[in-house]
């Protein structure tokens, strides 16, 4: 049986409360290794991207589509075809639905909403009439690519997401950092026997060359969705040591308050059409992809690390619309830009 260590102390991240900080951690894919969502729900809670959903499940399309169109050399991410990205991260979902820092997941009392996969369970590629056509790196002619997909829809405190942390370590039993503050609890896998719990690493592209990243998104609805792309780093990721995130959404650190919150993750949201696949990307320059600055750390363009990127999300949130829109879908064919 695997044991659950309850970490000493506790977080402001009861029952209906998004505190920043407040970072779920999903169990994913069976015998692989997956991480936390850390910070996932920045966006809603810290004033970020409103990211409101489209419209409610349909149909979709294939279509084809071709890599390497920024003009530079590509490396792979994850196309799909395994259980883990290249980078031996697990996909998983989260949402507001569960009890926050829990691991697995714990189901919030009167949670509203759905989401497929459900939090916890497992996060498997799909092939079928919808797979993109994709030309890969290196490859001369198109092929029908796997692709994950995710839906859902109801959430009433901010929305769900889904992604990987890019790489995570197993749980080694020892303890976990942040565990001074709240009243809900932080609730850990620390056995180390557990294939289903990581805990997210720092993973460095910037020795890598990589620039940024790129994608297909499709939305298998009747119209276009909003998709926060979400990723986090030292600064902005409770893993890393240097946030805090006990601190609440409205308490800055500014005037030499250190350190500050959290979860005030680096964001840039896309319109995912629906019945077709498109190809996004993502450079750090990027003016689009930068901090809300709610947290009082600078929000320009360029302030990523990407030395120490923790994750690599797709967010949906509810903006200001009493629930989240019903969603349905599907990103392939994940790369590292070099251009």
């Amino acid at each position: 049986m695997v044991r659950l260590g309850v970490i000493a102390g506790a977080l402001a991240c009861g029952a209906g409360s998004l505190a920043i900080g407040c970072f779920n951690s999903q169990a994913t894919t069976p015998n692989a290794t997956s991480g936390s969502a850390g910070g996932g729900a920045s966006g809603a809670s810290g004033g970020g991207s409103s990211g409101a959903s489209g419209a409610a499940s349909g149909g979709g399309g294939s279509s084809t589509v071709t890599g390497g169109a920024d003009g530079g050399p590509e490396v792979i991410l994850d196309d799909m075809t395994m259980p883990q990205s290249e980078t031996g991260g697990s996909w998983y979902t989260y949402s507001d639905r569960t009890v926050a820092n829990s691991e697995p997941p714990i189901p919030l009392m009167g949670a509203m909403g759905t989401l497929t996969p459900m939090e916890g369970a497992s996060f498997m590629a799909t092939m079928g009439a919808n797979s993109p056509m994709i030309t890969e790196v290196g490859m001369t002619a198109a092929m029908a690519l796997p692709y994950r997909e995710c839906s859902g829809g109801g959430e009433t405190v901010w929305g769900a997401g889904f992604g990987f942390d890019i790489i995570s370590a197993t749980p080694d039993g020892g303890a976990v950092k942040f565990n001074s503050c709240g009243d809900a609890g932080m609730i850990f896998d620390t056995s180390g026997k557990s294939p289903n719990v990581g805990i997210p690493q720092p993973y460095n592209a910037m020795t890598k060359g990589y620039t940024g990243v790129a994608f297909y998104g499709q939305s298998f609805g009747m119209g276009a969705v909003q998709v926060a792309i979400q990723f986090d780093d030292a600064t902005t990721s409770p893993w890393a040591g240097q946030c805090d995130p006990c601190r609440a959404s409205t308490d800055k650190c500014t005037g030499g308050m250190q350190p500050c919150p959290c979860s005030d993750s680096f964001i840039e949201t896309f319109s995912f059409p629906a019945g077709s696949w498109k190809r996004f990307a993502i450079h750090w320059k990027d003016i689009a992809l930068a901090r809300s600055g709610w947290s009082g750390l600078p929000k320009g363009p360029g302030t990523i690390d990407p030395s120490t990127l923790y994750n690599f999300h797709f967010q949906l949130t509810k903006g200001n619309a009493a629930t989240l829109p019903n969603f349905d879908v599907g990103v392939a064919y994940i790369t590292w830009l070099t251009d």
